[in-house]
């Protein structure tokens, strides 16, 4: 199994630029992406409290409740001093997915952002614990020397907004400027098995190859409740055809690596959490749409998994478009999640409700030009042992 990295607390501690190279640019996940169509503006209604978050207005107090946490790194501050949080019931595991844009430099290459630009880490740790996440897949991590200090701060900083211990496992892929895939969980709520790096989500069939992603899955657990395997992707970026053609070959692995999971981990409950692309094919004949794209991915994971729409229906910004391209594919127990229940997009794509100005503010610079996107699962362990086959999620 390939050697993977952990990067652990110390004592507790926009767009790409456009020339890439035609192998670099397989790098390049913040080249410029297509939205959905920016005319169509309707925002689905509210889930209901006891299948998903709250929306990202909401507070855990009314005192708090006109503080906006995505306008800057004091409001968001000033909204955990007052003890607000996304609502989250006790009886809940909240997982989610956050693509922060190159962190921490908010760019490729291997020097560090220059003061005051990149990625705001405080406020971005800040952001983390108001949306009272247990377990994030993210995406875009670096890993040389200057992230790994980075991160060591994110850490830090978590630790003291929540008073818990936070880990990050990234994959172990050897070139550090490249974006990395990881998981972030707090290991009060959760606790980790050994992790697995998926070089089936490299559409080229190896983890590393020409700087493209392999999937990570951490096994997660809390106590005598739930568990799960949690796996982080990041398909390939772009509109033209290769590029699409790449995304396909990778959800054509996804149910494959479901029953993988399902036999070499004897584990049933798996969720796949990450930035899968689905922004269509411009130049395509004919031309594929986003929502086309994504009806294809629907068709390639067939029973083995299902995604779960999310609410509004968006997670990225762009040139003041929204395009839905991360989400939340799960293989789980209808006890352990209702076949009804509905992610959130939160972050300004919730606070704005997918209309966009352009850019989409302070947040959109300093945080990602992507939203976290959250699920809150049933804290209990319903699954079947594993068969070893894909099979459908259960209806028991």
């Amino acid at each position: 199994m390939p050697r993977v990295r952990w990067l652990l607390p110390f004592s507790v501690l926009l767009l790409v630029a456009a020339a890439c190279t035609e192998r670099g640019r397989e790098a390049c996940a913040s080249e410029p992406r297509v939205a959905s169509d920016p005319s169509i503006r309707e925002t689905p209604a509210a889930p209901p409290a006891s299948t998903a978050p709250a929306s990202s207005r909401d507070t855990a107090s009314p005192a708090s409740a006109s503080i906006d946490v995505w306008s800057s790194r004091e409001a968001c501050e000033r909204a955990l001093a007052t003890g607000a949080r996304l609502p989250r019931p006790d009886d809940k595991v909240r997982v989610g997915t956050w693509n922060i844009r190159w962190f921490p430099d908010g760019k490729p290459g291997k020097r560090p952002a220059a003061t005051g630009s990149g990625t705001d880490v405080a406020w971005l740790a800040c952001a983390i614990a108001w949306l009272g996440v247990d377990a994030l897949s993210v995406q875009e991590f670096k890993n040389t020397a200057w992230a790994q200090q980075q991160t060591q701060g994110l850490l830090q900083a978590l630790s003291k907004h929540t008073g818990a211990t936070w880990r990050l496992q990234l994959d172990d892929c050897d070139r550090r400027s490249s974006q990395h895939v990881g998981v972030l969980w707090r290991t009060d709520r959760l606790q980790a098995g050994k992790p697995l790096v998926l070089a089936e989500l490299n559409p080229h069939g190896e983890a590393c190859k020409d700087q493209l992603r392999p999937g990570l899955a951490l096994p997660l657990t809390r106590g005598a409740g739930i568990d799960f395997i949690l796996v982080s992707l990041h398909a390939k970026s772009g509109t033209k055809k290769r590029d699409l053609g790449l995304r396909r070959r990778s959800a054509a692995q996804l149910a494959a690596v479901i029953g993988k999971l399902n036999q070499e981990r004897a584990e049933r409950d798996v969720i796949l959490a990450g930035d899968f692309n689905t922004m269509g094919c411009s130049s395509c004949n004919p031309r594929v749409s986003a929502p086309e794209e994504l009806a294809a991915l629907d068709q390639q994971l067939g029973a083995a998994a299902r995604r779960v729409p999310t609410t509004p229906d968006c997670s990225h910004a762009y040139r003041g478009g929204a395009g839905s391209l991360d989400h939340l594919v799960v293989r789980l127990d209808e006890a352990e999640l209702h076949p009804s229940a509905t992610a959130v997009s939160s972050g300004y794509c919730g606070l704005q409700g997918c209309v966009f100005k352009s850019p989409s503010g302070a947040a959109q610079e300093r945080l990602s030009d992507h939203c976290p996107v959250l699920l809150d699962l049933n804290d209990v362990d319903a699954d079947a042992p594993a068969t070893g086959a894909p099979g459908g999620p259960s209806q028991d």
